[in-house]
Formats: structure tokens, sequence, C-alpha cells
């Protein structure tokens, strides 16, 4: 089973060609791990995931610290063009990370003094000038989901990340990575992710531990400029050196991060010093992606709630035809800012099962019509409502049938893991927003 980073984002999501697999997943898709992560509120509760597909036991993991430095240089040579380098600490075990949008990320191994050759060599001169940027520490709680047999189903990954900008906690965050292995039956990762999220977890973009780096590198940047406007740049420069020396040489010396058990001790007594915790920093007025990825991740928050609650009645049904219908004209009526070869196969799948959803709210309407018929006094008598009423229970549980049979089947589990990746990470061209 494979464990993503802390914050890693799912690059495997979306949809493949049509007809690659059932369902219109992509077979490579559907051989990989399915990684999403969701954002949490603090005092957030993990629920109880046993149960969550059928025979599934909950196990509760080891707690494991994760300490990471990232760096950039003064003017952000890197985050500019898209890079990220970042060393992590996690027990004994330590490496050096360089991240790139047009590559698969590199790895080496490594202590915290400088970064491996093999990784600035093809930085250039910005190899030279690299410095603390950011600062994080996560506390990770995990969680398996295991079978009946106890083969691995799922991980679930409880992440409390502080970010430290100037030598204090400025800002945490709460998120919660849900792993769903290859092997795992469909909708095991869409089951899981429904079950937090009506716990209270959201269905959308957690922020990664790159985008929280730079985030912070920026306001660090502010304060040292504000600061030396008013005369005190170098004060800040200190205050940022007290928890490590600017420089690479330097940086396994100071250690680059405060200790575990110190930071879960400050965070219990809730330290003055973390300003904004808990909170995220004062967010600018949404744009065209951030405001069609909310409407995604709240529609698709609405289909799991109604393809995965109870179907005894007909509020049930019309509520899972609203829900995908919701899903579906989002994603054709914003097409041309979609990335289709993700969204087709998934609204083709919408759409079979608006198909299997329409006979069942028409005969449970049909239903509804009888009964109050039957309930005129001029018509009550008649000797004919019991056999339409026989007629009416007889009809539901056919096309209710044919329903449950279509839910049990692959393509009803990979459709819901599909529309649950997509809401995580939204399939919106950037290119078609300029």
């Amino acid at each position: 089973m494979t464990s993503p980073e802390p914050g890693r984002p799912d690059t495997r999501g979306g949809t493949g060609a049509p007809g690659d697999a059932p369902g219109g997943v992509d077979a490579s898709e559907a051989a990989e791990d399915a990684a999403v992560t969701l954002a949490a509120p603090e005092g957030f509760a993990l629920p109880d995931l046993g149960g969550v597909v059928a025979g599934a036991r909950a196990v509760r993991g080891a707690t494991s610290d994760i300490d990471t430095v990232h760096l950039d240089t003064p003017d952000r040579a890197l985050a500019r063009v898209g890079l990220a380098l970042h060393h992590r600490r996690r027990g004994a075990r330590e490496t050096w990370t360089l991240t790139s949008p047009a590559a698969p990320a590199q790895e080496v191994p490594g202590p915290a003094d400088r970064p491996p050759t093999a990784l600035v060599a093809g930085l250039g001169s910005a190899a030279g000038e690299l410095r603390r940027a950011a600062r994080l520490s996560t506390t990770r709680r995990r969680t398996a989901v295991t079978g009946t047999d106890g083969a691995p189903l799922a991980t679930v990954d409880d992440e409390q990340v502080s970010v430290f900008e100037g030598g204090r906690v400025a800002r945490r965050v709460r998120r919660i990575g849900v792993t769903a292995v290859a092997s795992a039956p469909s909708g095991t990762l869409a089951a899981v992710v429904a079950r937090l999220v009506d716990a209270g977890a959201t269905l959308g973009a957690a922020p990664d531990d790159v985008s929280l780096a730079r985030a912070s590198a920026e306001a660090t940047a502010r304060l040292i400029a504000a600061s030396g406007a008013s005369g005190d740049a170098a004060a800040v420069e200190r205050t940022d050196a007290a928890s490590g020396p600017a420089s690479t040489p330097g940086l396994a010396s100071a250690g680059g991060d405060v200790p575990a058990e110190d930071r879960r001790a400050g965070e219990r007594r809730g330290d003055d010093r973390s300003a904004g915790a808990g909170s995220s920093a004062p967010a600018g007025p949404a744009g065209p992606a951030e405001v069609l990825g909310s409407a995604l991740a709240s529609a698709v928050g609405a289909l799991l709630r109604a393809a995965l609650a109870p179907d005894e009645d007909a509020a049930a049904f019309v509520a899972r035809r609203s829900a995908a219908g919701r899903l579906r004209s989002l994603l054709t009526g914003f097409e041309r800012l979609l990335d289709t070869a993700r969204t087709t196969p998934l609204v083709r799948e919408l759409e079979e099962l608006d198909r299997l959803l329409a006979p069942v709210t028409t005969i449970d309407a049909a239903a509804g019509h009888v009964e109050a018929a039957l309930a005129d006094p001029l018509l009550a008598d008649l000797a004919s409502g019991p056999s339409l009423r026989r007629l009416v229970v007889t009809e539901r549980d056919r096309v209710v049938g044919r329903y449950r049979k279509a839910r049990a089947d692959h393509r009803f589990g990979a459709l819901l893991d599909s529309a649950v990746r997509l809401a995580v990470d939204p399939p919106i061209d950037p290119a078609a927003l300029r």
C-alpha cells in the first residue's frame, strides 16, 4: 500500500477514456491505490470506520511526527517556476525531495545539513542562495481499514499541521488523508470519504505542504518588508534565526524544527504566540476556479450522502436523482472550462444512473397519485383499490431491484470513487480561464 507524503495531492484523479474499464475508469488508475485529502475543522473527531464497507474493521495505529523544512532563494526563485525543495524527517528517516510541475518528484535520502548535489545540480545560481523559506511540523495518527480476512482496504491519516513563521506557530491546519488500496472493492474510497464528510470533514481540496510553505514564505517576506520599512528588519531576521540559521549549510545544526514533544505541549496549553492558529490566512475574493471547484465539491457531497443513504423511502431516490442531475449539469454546463478527458466518462455514468433512478421516482409519484385517488370517499370502496396497490408495489420492487443490482456492480462504486477524486482535484483547465 502506498502512503502519500503529508498533504501530497492525489495525482491519479479523474476517469479514463470511455471503455477503458467498467464505469469509464481508466485501467491504469484502477490498478493503483487512490488517494485524496480532505480538510477538517479544529475539534474534528475521527468517526468509527468499522463497517464502512461490508465486514470492514478499523484499527488505530501509531502516531508519528514529521518535520519539514522548505528551502528557496530570498526572491523565491524556485516557487516562481513551480519548483519545491524540502527536507523531511520522520523518526530516523531523513529525505530530501525536489518537486517540479513537469517531472516526477525526485527523492534522495540524506541529513538536513545541505541538499544533495543530485537535486540542486540543475538549479544553477539559485543553488548557492538557498535558505530556509518555511517550516512545518505534522503529527499524523493513522487508522487502517481491513476486510474480514484482515487484508488492507484503506488507510486514513489524521494530520495536524503546524506552520511556523518567525519562530512561532502562525497557522494550524487539520486534514484527513484517505488512501484506498488497488485491490479494495470499488466504492471503498467513496464510502470512507462519505463517513468522514458526515462527521464534519470538508469535501474539497485541502492545502498540501507545498502550498502551505509557499503561503508561509510570502507572509514572512511581507513581515520582513514591513519591519524593514520601520527599521526593524534585523529584528525579524533574528527572530527567524532563533528557530534555525538562515543559510542552508547550517540547517542541520539547528535541527530545523521545534521538537515534537515541545510542539504538542505548546498546542495543549494554547500557546499565545500562535497568532492565527487554527484559522486560515485571510482569503481574497474567490476566482472562477475556486467558485466552480466549490460547486463541484458541494454537488459530489450531496451525491455521496444520497447514494449511500438507506433507500427504503421515496425521498432517498428523489435525492439521488437530484444530486446526480446537479453534478451532471455542472459538468456539462461548464464543459468549456473543464478537462473533458476526465469529465466525459463520468457524465456518461451519471446519465446511466439517471436511467436507473427515473423509473423509481416515476412509480413513487404514481403511487402517491393512487393513494390520493383512493382517499377520495367516492373511490375508497372500489374493489380495484387493493389490486392497484399491489400493482404499484410489484412494479416498484422490480425497478428498485434493477437499481440495487446496478449498485452492487463495479460500475456504481467506480462512479462514486471518480466523483470523489473530481471533488478533491477539480478538472479545471487553467488555460480556459485566461
